[in-house]
């Protein structure tokens, strides 16, 4: 009994109770027993007085303990207008009525405890201490949601922060530009492309290529007006872009100016003491006057134009459109379809080093005429509205379990949102699943950097997986559309950091960072994290020290047509 009072009181010392009793004797007895128990008690005489002391009290009141029989307003009555102000109130009643509709009604208001008179003093103890025990274990899971989603909130925060701003240049990036263009309306926008800038970081170095790219954007940034808008959107392009319409500018005049500021001069750098000068060409594609969700497309198409054409500025017109997406389409189906015909399209594999075993990725390749492995970044995208992209994941479903389903690894497929949303898709691989009784091997990667649409659907389909036994990756993360809530409403077991993240761990401190909280979030819930793009040694330490649990990339493995050597 002392044991049981110590542990009451250690929890009741700080809380207040309402305390609701007709009967002066009975109010007297039990008021006594809580007074010892709490810091304060606040006695009411019927239903009418409880609710309206619980009314000017409600905001330091932790617990009501009512009769039920009562003048002007009983117990029942009492409760329910309680519980319309706080539906989580603890509610203890302390009665002689048996009456089974005051029970039911009793169950209906979630009430915590119902005690007979007359009243025990050892169970009046032993029901007070259940009842704050569910309140402390309430509190405390309160308490750990709270905390979960500050910190939702607080990493959401950052990568949204991050995922505006390119790491290098502290410029706006790709995804700025897209929000600003939908917000201001441009009517006038420059795609700025550093030729052959890839060459500058095979000969030279990334840290020359880095100083390079330093100096073109402070070199664009002299030109620049309050106007006008410089975002950094790849390794090698930069874009300018009017916003305010009120302030007119002439492209004519800004191009001259960036010929005259880059084109025409060279840039120093010094590499290993000896000063070298080094010569760069900007292509500029130009767009004007075009409505703001073809802007940046037609800007990309002149500038693919003046690629293609040796032209060091273009700017769009309408025919250009014709030629460029004609014939990009066109060679794309053309090269799929013979594929197909041709029996070539393939799934490469590439390994995943986990802690305890080796899983493979199935990675889509189409065999050219040459024997070469062609990328899907050639056709993916230009197939996407036709009948051969539904075909192209078929044949992957099709060809990556005939080839695992006898071998003692596990391996993954790319599902995107458009796969997950076709039905015809999700039911053929429910059949495969079934027929190749692959649930225990199979891990299925949703492509993260899509935007949802069918938010339900997504997720429907990876509760039905889960349920077959199949684990689910969030491919991508960080590549975008990054949303931590996504994983909270996924529960993946999986998360691949992306690419563009890993890469640069070993070089930019704010890409460590970003990896870092990814990891961190991932492991409080108790998901594995996966690194993709290690490409060598200084990579693959840092991916180490992170201590992310898989590992990926052309450092541990390509992507070839057979599993390593000894799998």
């Amino acid at each position: 009994m002392n044991k049981l009072k110590e542990n009451l009181y250690e929890n009741s010392q700080y809380m207040t109770v309402l305390y609701v009793e007709d009967d002066n004797y009975i109010a007297q007895e039990v008021s006594e027993i809580l007074r010892k128990l709490f810091k304060k008690v606040i006695f009411a005489v019927d239903g009418v007085d409880g609710l309206d002391k619980y009314a000017k009290n409600k905001d330091v009141i932790d617990l009501v303990i009512t009769d039920i029989i009562m003048p002007n307003k009983n117990g029942i009555e009492l409760i329910k207008e309680i519980k319309n102000i706080d539906k989580n109130i603890l509610c203890i009643v302390i009665s002689s009525s048996t009456d089974t509709e005051y029970l039911i009604d009793l169950i209906s208001l979630n009430v915590d405890v119902y005690l007979m008179k007359p009243v025990r003093y050892k169970s009046l103890l032993e029901i007070v201490y259940k009842v704050l025990q569910k309140k402390i274990l309430k509190d405390e899971n309160d308490n750990y949601k709270n905390n979960l989603q500050k910190i939702i909130d607080k990493k959401s925060e950052e990568l949204t922060l991050r995922y505006y701003t390119d790491s290098l240049t502290n410029l706006k990036n790709r995804t700025a530009l897209f929000e600003d263009i939908e917000k201001y309306t441009p009517n006038k926008l420059m795609i700025i492309d550093i030729h052959r800038f890839s060459a500058i970081n095979d000969l030279y170095g990334y840290e020359v290529g880095d100083e390079v790219l330093l100096t073109v954007k402070d070199r664009l940034e002299e030109i620049l007006n309050s106007s006008c808008g410089l975002y950094k959107i790849s390794a090698d392009q930069f874009v300018f872009v009017h916003l305010d319409k009120l302030v007119e500018v002439n492209c004519q005049n800004v191009l001259q100016k960036i010929q005259s500021h880059i084109n025409e001069t060279s840039i120093q750098v010094i590499i290993s003491g000896i000063e070298i000068e080094i010569f760069i060409n900007i292509i500029v594609g130009i767009v004007k006057d075009v409505a703001k969700d073809k802007l940046f497309e037609s800007a990309d198409l002149a500038l693919h134009y003046a690629k293609k054409t040796n032209q060091s500025s273009v700017v769009f017109n309408p025919e250009i459109t014709e030629v460029m997406n004609y014939k990009k389409i066109f060679t794309a189906i053309s090269l799929v379809k013979k594929a197909f015909e041709e029996d070539k399209i393939v799934p490469f594999f590439q390994p995943i080093v986990k802690p305890n075993e080796t899983t493979y990725e199935c990675l889509v390749r189409l065999i050219d005429e040459n024997g070469e492995a062609i990328s899907p970044v050639v056709f993916l995208d230009e197939i996407k509205e036709t009948s051969y992209y539904t075909k192209l994941t078929r044949t992957m479903i099709d060809k990556s379990f005939e080839f695992f389903y006898d071998k003692g690894h596990s391996f993954s497929i790319n599902l995107s949102f458009k796969d997950i949303e076709n039905i015809d898709i999700v039911n053929y691989l429910k059949k495969n699943i079934t027929k190749y009784k692959v649930n225990s091997k199979l891990i299925i990667e949703i492509l993260e950097s899509e935007s949802i649409d069918n938010f339900e659907t997504v997720r429907e389909f990876i509760k039905e997986m889960k349920s077959l036994g199949i684990r689910i990756a969030l491919d991508d993360f960080g590549s975008g559309y990054s949303n931590f809530a996504y994983i909270l409403e996924f529960e993946p077991d999986y998360i691949k950091i992306d690419g563009s993240i890993i890469k640069n761990i070993a070089i930019n401190p704010e890409s460590y960072a970003i990896a870092k909280s990814i990891v961190q979030f991932a492991h409080e819930l108790n998901i594995k994290t996966i690194a993709e793009y290690i490409y060598n040694k200084d990579v693959y330490e840092k991916v180490l020290e992170l201590g992310i649990h898989g590992k990926q990339g052309y450092f541990i493995g390509k992507p070839e047509l057979f599993l390593l050597e000894g799998d």
